[in-house]
């Protein structure tokens, strides 16, 4: 039972980044998989068969009880004695494990409690499937309080924000989540049970969850929730009476700021940027059917909060049937920021006013933004010259 759980949890997210397209709409990268008992089937028709079959076994079926993580990381010797540990599982569950090739899933899931015990991530490294191999990355930063440990959510999003909210017990991170997932990451960092009622996980599943990390993880922070972000974008065009400027308010949208924001830092030069709005860089915004923003705010190079600047790097704005406004068209925007914490959990509130364009042509905005930082990540080139 507890072999079919575990398999189940990973079906999805070995059919996303083993055998079809990745969240991005490329082709996913594979690894090299194991072909003991799987002779000429594709790495398709074994992802198939596996959902098929845990479907099949475990539906109706409870989840496997949560055990304590911390004393399972405890109990861990060396590599070997726990796959002959944990290995003796039924032989008809074992014959399905070596049909569909993964005849080291007992080696990868004590690689998982090798990490944490050594406080090494080299055994995360040598799991093959991606998304065992990313819960022993969480598992290992959560054990050794190292959100920077923290698995990528995709690519340019940040870190799982689950395990950014476990890793700092921080349960103001959890707002970071997905609607669908951020009720179990309260319930998990708080060891609250009730708080699983809310689960679209799954109440069983969620409570499940609680118990095995609770010995873990103590008590969180005793902090409160973020306030909910909130941002507004209205633009101003030429048309109106007497050539007076007319309101385009955007609209209902977050700008990107629902779920919290990145924090980039150039690994180069320090310099920090936050950007926001309904487009995303490399985006060609032609045939737009709402007035549309992207802006990218320098914060500066300093780390202390009191002493950080802001001002806008840059500025596109597209308004239905009219040109774009980005550089090089001219342009100028003030900023005024309130709050400037820039940390996970802090907050930015930040209100822009601006005009792109020139003449007949130009354009107004006024952008007002209060969020919070879902995570602070470094990368090479973050802040480019443009």
């Amino acid at each position: 039972m507890r072999l079919l759980r575990a398999l189940h949890g990973l079906v999805g997210l070995v059919a996303l980044s083993g055998v079809a397209c990745d969240e991005r709409g490329g082709a996913a990268p594979t690894r090299p998989a194991a072909t003991t008992g799987a002779t000429g089937a594709t790495g398709a028709t074994r992802t198939r068969d596996l959902a098929s079959l845990i479907d099949a076994a475990t539906l109706g079926e409870p989840p496997p009880r949560g055990g304590d993580l911390l004393a399972d990381i405890a109990g861990f010797t060396t590599l070997d004695a726990c796959i002959h540990e944990r290995s003796g599982f039924d032989p008809v569950l074992g014959d399905a494990i070596l049909a569909l090739g993964y005849d080291a899933f007992a080696r990868d899931a004590c690689r998982v409690l090798e990490a944490a015990k050594t406080k090494s991530r080299e055994p995360c490294r040598a799991i093959s499937v991606t998304s065992l191999r990313k819960h022993c990355e969480a598992v290992f930063a959560v054990h050794t309080g190292d959100a920077d440990a923290c698995p990528e959510e995709l690519t340019g999003r940040g870190r799982e924000a689950t395990c950014l909210a476990l890793a700092r017990r921080d349960v103001r991170l959890c707002a970071g989540e997905l609607d669908s997932r951020r009720a179990r990451c309260e319930a998990i960092v708080t060891g609250t049970r009730a708080r699983c009622a809310q689960s679209r996980e799954g109440i069983a599943a969620c409570e499940r969850d609680v118990e095995r990390w609770r010995a873990m993880l103590g008590s969180a922070k005793a902090s409160s929730k973020t306030e909910a972000p909130v941002a507004s974008f209205n633009v101003y065009v030429p048309g109106g009476d007497a050539g007076a400027s007319v309101l385009r308010p955007l609209g209902s949208t977050d700008l990107g700021v629902s779920r919290g924001t990145l924090v980039v830092i150039d690994k180069a030069t320090g310099r920090r940027r936050v950007e926001f709005g309904n487009l995303t860089e490399g985006a060609i915004p032609i045939g737009v059917r709402e007035p549309s923003l992207r802006v990218v705010v320098d914060l500066g190079a300093e780390a202390d909060a009191g002493k950080a600047s802001a001002t806008v790097r840059l500025a596109v704005l597209a308004i239905p049937g009219r040109a774009v406004t980005a550089p090089p068209a001219k342009s100028s925007f003030t900023l005024k920021a309130t709050k400037l914490e820039l940390e996970r959990g802090g907050i930015l509130d930040l209100e822009i006013d601006g005009t792109a364009g020139e003449g007949p042509e130009q354009l107004a905005c006024h952008v007002q933004v209060k969020t919070f930082v879902r995570d602070v990540v470094v990368r090479e080139e973050a802040v480019r010259r443009r």
